[in-house]
């Protein structure tokens, strides 16, 4: 699973050494594991390359994934509803691990658009998703959820301190 996460994560395609040294495995045995992964179809190797990515396989339980969180198409036309009447991008998401999934995601009419895509994972203290599930959570447990998952600066409008994020 580290693994298939290592290169769904990475931006670019990765050889079974990089994925090796990130995780600090052994290669032979990373590279035996990678080979299984694409011939399930989890992972995809670029022969001329010699790299892979994320497959096919992993955007079918990334589906199945979804389709468990989305019980109901009904979600789907709300929100296309909601981004046709707001004429802005909406997102639903999930909060794990310090991070906004971005599960499902419309675009609206306006020129200003996001790149929120399934899948994305956002910083939940520099998004107004994630600032949307901070809100709902008690100071002391946003105190205990940036003390374990940092707050780092990642644009020039980055909230630069937890004082200042809890204000906002």
């Amino acid at each position: 699973m580290d693994i298939l996460l290592t290169v769904a994560r990475s931006r670019q395609p990765l050889s079974a050494s990089e994925v090796a040294l990130r995780l600090r495995l052994e290669r032979t045995t990373v590279h035996r594991l990678m080979a299984t992964l694409a011939a399930s179809h989890l992972l995809a190797f670029d022969p001329e390359r010699r790299k892979y990515r994320i497959g096919s396989g992993a955007f079918e339980l990334g589906t199945a994934y979804l389709r468990g969180q989305i019980d109901d198409r009904v979600v789907e036309r709300i929100m296309d509803d909601l981004a046709a009447e707001v004429g802005h991008t909406v997102a639903l998401g999930a909060l794990t691990n310090g991070e906004v999934v971005i599960l499902l995601a419309r675009q609206g009419g306006h020129t200003l658009l996001t790149n929120a895509r399934p899948g994305d994972r956002l910083a939940a203290y520099a998004t107004a998703i994630g600032k949307l599930f901070l809100a709902e959570l008690p100071d002391a447990e946003v105190r205990r959820f940036i003390g374990r998952n940092g707050l780092r600066r990642l644009t020039p409008r980055t909230i630069p301190s937890l004082k200042a994020l809890l204000r906002q």
